[in-house]
């Protein structure tokens, strides 16, 4: 995984872009490497990056909310309970941020994949 720096932090430590270069995570998370996966072709990355820190969930909301609309990612849909869903889609894109807030640490699963343009037959094309 890459990093870059950039963005609003939580707490004070520099958030990251990782191998998603307009999905910014904060600092505090520290990538889960076992449970990532990441598809590159043609010019598109795609895949899940996992990360977990002890951050409050109700910062991270809010953290990706902000940040995610200053990359240019428009809301779709959230819901939440103990496990956290946020959506978002931007051109060609969308992105799904899973968060789950556990006993010792918050589990995060950020997921972009492609979005699908039709349906030919029954067959997604």
């Amino acid at each position: 995984m890459n990093s870059d720096t950039g963005g609003q932090n939580v707490s004070g430590v520099t958030p990251l872009y990782y191998d998603f270069k307009d999905v910014l995570v904060p600092g505090e998370l520290k990538p889960v490497k076992k449970s990532s996966y990441i598809v590159q072709s043609h010019g598109l990355t795609a895949g899940i990056l996992a990360f977990k820190g002890r951050v409050d969930r109700g910062a991270l909301i809010a953290f990706f909310k902000e940040n995610m609309i200053r990359d240019a990612w428009k809301t779709i849909g959230s819901f939440a309970s103990s496990r956290t869903i946020l959506l978002f889609e931007k051109e060609n894109r969308w992105c799904v941020i899973n968060i789950n807030e556990g006993d010792f640490s918050t589990h995060v699963e950020i997921g972009v994949v492609p979005m699908v343009s039709e349906n030919v037959g029954g067959l997604m094309k």
